[in-house]
């Protein structure tokens, strides 16, 4: 005999022997319970009263307003571009600075290649 024959006749015994020997035990445990069964009550639960705490919090700070927001900003505001303080422009620009090849570059970059992509994308999605 075969160890592949051996193996398949094997296999077929346990698996006889193991549907033989469930079957006879469901069987056994089914019979004690019908035979020792006794009607099952189950008791209602009763709903449990939901408790509502309510918690009272406390700020750590003062209550603050729009109008505490927009006070605050006007006062932070004050002598932005007034004449006190002279515009805000000509004190960072002076045109008579020399500016450098990136700078120039980043003001004037051709992004025509970019575009030209983003529509070929754009037209091969659409169909």
């Amino acid at each position: 005999m075969k160890a592949q024959e051996f193996v398949k006749l094997l296999r077929k015994v346990i698996r006889e022997e193991v549907t033989a020997v469930v079957g006879e035990e469901l069987r056994r445990v089914l019979n004690e319970e019908i035979s020792t069964s006794k009607p099952i009550v189950r008791e209602q639960a009763k709903p449990k009263q939901k408790t509502i705490q309510r918690m009272q919090y406390q700020r750590e700070y003062p209550l603050v307003t729009m109008d505490d927001i927009f006070a605050d900003t006007r006062a932070n505001m004050a002598g932005f571009g007034s004449e006190e303080s002279g515009p805000l422009y000509e004190e960072t620009y002076n045109p008579e600075l020399p500016v450098s090849n990136a700078q120039t570059m980043t003001l004037i970059k051709d992004y025509s290649a970019l575009l030209k992509r983003a529509d070929e994308i754009a037209n091969n999605s659409r169909g």
